[in-house]
């Protein structure tokens, strides 16, 4: 087993550090001008703010795998990459593509538009706005930060 793998998955795993990276995604996105902080009795923003997170971990973990890096070595490197904004366009790429399918898999069943009231959210990310590509970036960037961060501690 990989210590890095269950180093990330500790993180992951633990409430209080999935409550506060998701805050810190949504205070990422669009500069923080609609946020307003959030505990875990609001499961369902927490879920919504999730997405970057859970990106870079399923992220780092493919690309190491596609390029047969074993990810104890590589994972490392890959986090810092994105962290800093200095990876590759297809790194780039293959985060935003995670972070838009994580996202949209809860869209249909969030329940403040009724039952399935937001399918009409679910979106194709070859066809997601450039801006919008760019605010779902800035928080898969806040969350490889955040994990640096707590790998460092």
């Amino acid at each position: 087993m990989s210590d890095f793998a269950t180093k990330l998955q500790a993180i992951m795993r633990d409430r209080a550090n999935l409550i506060e990276c998701a805050n810190r995604c949504a205070q990422a996105y669009d500069g923080g001008k609609y946020y307003t902080p959030f505990d875990e009795t609001e499961a369902e923003t927490v879920a919504q703010n999730y997405a970057g997170m859970q990106a870079v971990v399923t992220g780092i973990t493919l690309i190491c795998s596609q390029g047969r890096m074993p990810l104890d070595q590589h994972g490392p490197y890959v986090l810092g990459l994105v962290a800093s904004g200095t990876c590759d366009d297809w790194t780039r790429d293959t985060m935003l593509r995670i972070a838009n399918a994580t996202w949209g898999a809860g869209q249909p069943f969030r329940l403040d538009k009724g039952p399935l009231g937001r399918a009409d959210r679910v979106n194709v990310f070859d066809l997601l706005d450039p801006v919008a590509m760019e605010k779902d970036w800035e928080q898969i960037q806040t969350a490889a930060n955040f994990i640096v961060e707590k790998l460092c501690e």
